[in-house]
């Protein structure tokens, strides 16, 4: 006959706790930068140095004036290009542009304008940019002679990415005071200021420069989410366990 021996039933709880597994966002990366101007041109081609690796994401800073439009934006792996924000104002076209996940190799891009006219183009590669719905807010802005200005205001709403700036001048500025915290990019010439903040946290910035010699002005400014998800709620995992067992 069987009966139940207490002292040696096996009763137990176990809890096992489960880290949360957080989705690790790649920061954004600076790779490399060309550039090229034409005082008088209908196509500018620029190329970059190096190959350019494949997933990673190309940004197009342009600088033209406001009586002319960009027929075509074209590359030599058959990218599209597509236009974060533009600004037309104080006779300067001012762009940016992306194109994310792009193909690996050697790359030249060629920007050609309905007529002839001065063009400015700042090609600048990254990785670690998300490779789908990774514009998150844009501005632009513009002003009178002057000798400081920015680029309009944006309050992002990501916190891993790079945001991106690009400003315009009628004439020669003379030196340029970039924004604290942010990196200067290829100048061409003295008519055209690029620069870039990465970031991780969101903020409201408009980019304000300033620059020695009054001039007209006209800006534009868009940030970018970096690759990967949101982090992952912690996970806890509760395991019960009661063993009866009959013992003769």
């Amino acid at each position: 006959m069987s009966r139940h021996r207490p002292g040696r039933l096996a009763c137990f709880l176990l809890a096992l706790w489960v880290a949360g597994s957080r989705v690790t966002q790649a920061a954004i990366a600076f790779v490399q930068d060309d550039v090229g101007h034409n005082s008088a041109t209908t196509s500018l081609a620029v190329a970059f140095t190096s190959n350019v690796t494949a997933g990673n994401a190309i940004v197009l800073l342009l600088k033209t004036v406001s009586t002319v439009t960009i027929s075509s934006i074209v590359d030599t792996l058959g990218h599209t290009y597509v236009l974060a924000q533009e600004n037309d104002a104080q006779s300067m076209r001012t762009g940016l542009y992306r194109v994310v996940n792009i193909s690996g190799g050697a790359n030249t891009v060629t920007i050609t304008v309905s007529a002839s006219s001065s063009v400015t183009a700042v090609v600048l590669e990254y990785s670690g940019m998300a490779t789908s719905g990774e514009l998150d807010q844009s501005n632009f802005n513009s002003g009178a002679s002057a000798t400081s200005g920015n680029h309009g205001s944006i309050t992002t709403t990501v916190g891993d990415g790079i945001i991106i700036s690009v400003m315009g001048f009628g004439g020669n500025p003379g030196t340029i005071t970039g924004t604290s915290g942010w990196t200067a990019r290829q100048v061409a010439n003295v008519r055209q200021y690029p620069q870039d903040k990465i970031t991780s946290a969101t903020e409201t910035t408009s980019g304000a420069i300033t620059w020695a010699t009054a001039q007209t002005w006209n800006g534009v400014i868009a940030n970018f989410a970096a690759a990967g998800g949101a982090p992952a709620a912690p996970k806890r995992l509760m395991l019960l366990g009661v063993g009866d067992r009959a013992r003769p």
